[in-house]
């Protein structure tokens, strides 16, 4: 049979034996933390920049967005001012080639020899006497 003194020898390496394990585990959770930590640090600051990079990019297309926006904005006003001055041009050569079509045939009319046409004057023939009735027998 077992004597007590090793039941509590058997009991105190049993004892040693759990807790060396215990405190093995223990370590083991630790460094687990660790890299999980580790990990989740280095996750978030991967996130980071990428969420950083995106933003950077999104401002810079929101730039060159703005800059678009302001071309198209002086092009839609250049547009405008040359067609106005376009439509000026028109009118006015409009206005100008009528002036001297008018003062060209004006002057040419002006300019031509006066017929000396007769006016036309139509006498009434006089009317010839009535004649006597004659008497019937």
């Amino acid at each position: 049979m077992e004597t007590p003194t090793e039941k509590a020898y058997v009991d105190a390496r049993l004892e040693t034996v759990i807790e060396k394990v215990n405190g093995e585990i223990r370590a083991q959770q630790i460094s687990n933390n660790a890299r999980f930590d580790k990990l989740e640090q280095a996750l978030a600051f991967g996130f980071q920049s990428m969420r950083d990079e995106v933003n950077l990019k999104l401002a810079q297309n929101e730039a060159q967005l703005q800059k678009i926006a302001n071309e198209v904005t002086k092009s839609q006003s250049e547009i405008v001012k040359s067609q106005s001055g376009i439509i000026k041009w028109v009118v006015g050569a409009m206005f100008t080639s009528s002036a001297l079509t008018i003062s060209t045939v004006s002057f040419l009319l002006s300019q031509s020899a006066p017929r000396n046409n007769a006016p036309i004057v139509i006498y009434a023939q006089p009317t010839p006497p009535a004649a006597p009735a004659k008497a019937q027998p």
